[in-house]
């Protein structure tokens, strides 16, 4: 796909836009506390963080940055990285509440998944790969040729993000109980 035009032509994602609204109404509407049949109340701190992690991802994956990182700048395609690696997914977390947190991942395949996940290892050698594995040649020129592509790769990111702050976010559950050391240690 060849890209005419300026590098700031406006452009609506409009399955990201939906995307992020939807996960900021449900959040909201799955945490309210004006309803006495919420089951997971959240605090007004984890609002904060939450909808702040949504507002992120959204600004991560629509117009302006992700055309610049899908057809212009290699700074802009790493900022994104950046974005859906280290700064959406613990915002995300954290904004959960704990019991939310456990009954999301109830279901045994991703039970099964966060038991390896969470281990320092293997959340270290699966960010690794994704992190090179997106930033090749190949793939970022595929995945500046499809809008399909673009999300796809946009998703597993932001999967890896969660993969990477798995170990050392004990709000999720089977996560590793690590010292004050030990989170910094994995975290370097």
């Amino acid at each position: 796909m060849t890209v005419v035009g300026h590098p700031f032509d406006w452009h609506l994602h409009v399955v990201w836009l939906l995307a992020v609204v939807a996960l900021i109404g449900g959040y909201v509407w799955t945490t309210s506390t004006s309803t006495s049949s919420a089951r997971w109340p959240a605090s007004g701190r984890q609002r904060v963080l939450f909808i702040s992690g949504a507002v992120l991802l959204g600004l991560a994956v629509t117009w302006p940055l992700a055309d610049l990182a899908a057809h212009w700048l290699l700074v802009a395609l790493v900022v994104q990285r950046l974005l859906l690696l280290l700064a959406v997914p613990p915002l995300l977390v954290l904004g959960t509440p704990r019991s939310l947190l456990v009954r999301l991942t109830r279901p045994v395949p991703v039970d099964a998944v966060l038991r390896v996940v969470v281990r320092p290892v293997p959340a270290v050698a699966i960010v690794t790969v994704v992190a090179v594995a997106t930033l090749t040649t190949g793939v970022v020129s595929w995945s500046a040729g499809s809008s399909l592509a673009q999300a796809v790769l946009e998703l597993v990111v932001l999967a890896a993000g969660f993969v990477l702050w798995a170990p050392v976010l004990h709000e999720l559950p089977g996560a590793p109980k690590l010292s004050s050391l030990g989170r910094g240690a994995y975290l370097i």
